[in-house]
């Protein structure tokens, strides 16, 4: 096993991706996609042979060394159908092993796998990215979706079997146990996310929480928030239009969730908050109600939505701008009453070709935008 490592760190970090590029420089995609699958399968092979390592830990490294090299993103392209496929059959070939006599033959075994698998990987998923400070909804969606094992654990109990140390009726609860927590997944998500809800109910949480992550970027002294836009999020959309708002010396807060993004727009000289905006207390920090208008440059609709609900409690006459990426988040986001502009990147694109191609063609500048104007609120209708 020792030879082996030393083999693929010492070798093989070296040999494979020199030839592989020597591959690419050819220009053939299927020579390469060939490459990749030889590369992976004589590893796996050679592993098995010479070493005596099983063959699906040979291909497990020869996939760290493609990932490491600049080949790898190219290399996961051209074998994601590969990946289908064998993917495909994996699930087929594992299913084939469950056998529902055993099932029955221990029902509560299966069951305590199943909760272990659930719980253990679940639940550590969750503490763990609460530890790091991750916002706590985040947190359950994430942990919802990775409750569950997958191909390594099956090889590992195949393993612990092939050694002893479990018996060989093990596999069927662990099994079960696999395919359980996939059908639960989506049961699964929404618990998460209920008991994330519950846990930020708890005041002991939410001051634990504030504490971990540190005190909010308070406006700099002696700004004068009143009749100010407040602009959610100052990434690639938010930054142009708080550009916009300053350079014209229009009132503006910023709330940005992200710390650097947030550092980085207060050394601009634009008066920025730091933290969550679905949080009372940070969208409190902009006081919306004094504000006049609100720009949702945030990517999530769900999210622009909460933050509108909180608004509409604090101020329910301020005017929003809210931007959306497909025709579902546009429409719900225009049913909410406080919002007096939806904007669908890809309209605006088209309707701002359509503009240039019109008066480039000989249309007046003044009809062409009637033209705009027409199609936008007829597809925003």
């Amino acid at each position: 096993m020792l030879g082996f490592i030393a083999c693929v760190f010492l070798l093989g970090r070296r040999a494979l991706p020199w030839a592989l590029t020597r591959l690419a420089r050819g220009g053939s995609r299927e020579l390469f996609t060939l490459g990749v699958v030889v590369a992976a399968l004589g590893v796996a092979y050679a592993a098995s042979d010479l070493f005596g390592v099983s063959f699906a830990l040979g291909a497990f490294f020869a996939g760290l060394l493609l990932g490491e090299s600049d080949l790898g993103h190219q290399a996961t392209a051209e074998t994601v159908p590969l990946q289908r496929i064998f993917a495909a059959l994996f699930f087929v070939s594992v299913g084939m092993l469950l056998d529902p006599r055993a099932l029955v033959a221990a029902p509560l075994v299966s069951l305590a796998a199943l909760l272990a698998v659930l719980l253990g990987t679940g639940g550590a998923t969750f503490l763990l990215l609460l530890a790091l400070r991750v916002e706590a909804a985040t947190a359950a969606a994430v942990a919802g979706a990775l409750a569950q094992i997958g191909e390594f654990s099956f090889l590992l109990a195949k393993l612990a079997i092939g050694q002893g140390i479990l018996p060989p009726e093990a596999i069927s609860p662990i099994l079960a146990a696999a395919f359980g927590a996939i059908l639960l997944t989506p049961l699964s998500s929404r618990l998460a996310l209920v008991a994330a809800g519950r846990l930020r109910a708890w005041p002991g949480f939410r001051r634990w929480e504030v504490a971990r992550r540190g005190p909010a970027i308070a406006p700099p002294a002696g700004v004068v928030l009143r009749d100010h836009a407040i602009l959610l999020g100052h990434g690639r959309v938010g930054r142009v239009i708080a550009a916009a708002l300053h350079r014209h010396g229009l009132p503006l807060v910023v709330i940005e969730a992200d710390r650097g993004t947030a550092e980085h727009a207060r050394a601009a000289g634009i008066p920025t908050i730091w933290g969550d905006a679905t949080r009372p207390e940070v969208l409190a920090a902009a006081r919306p109600e004094a504000a006049r208008l609100v720009v949702l440059a945030l990517p999530d609709a769900d999210e622009s939505r909460r933050v509108l609900e909180l608004l509409r409690a604090a101020n329910p006459g301020i005017i929003a701008a809210a931007r959306a990426h497909d025709e579902r988040e546009a429409g719900l986001l225009a049913a909410e009453a406080e919002v007096g502009l939806v904007v669908m990147g890809e309209r605006e694109i088209a309707l701002g070709m359509a503009d240039f191609a019109m008066q480039r063609l000989g249309v007046e500048v003044v009809a062409a935008q009637r033209t705009v104007d027409a199609m936008r609120a007829a597809m925003a209708g």
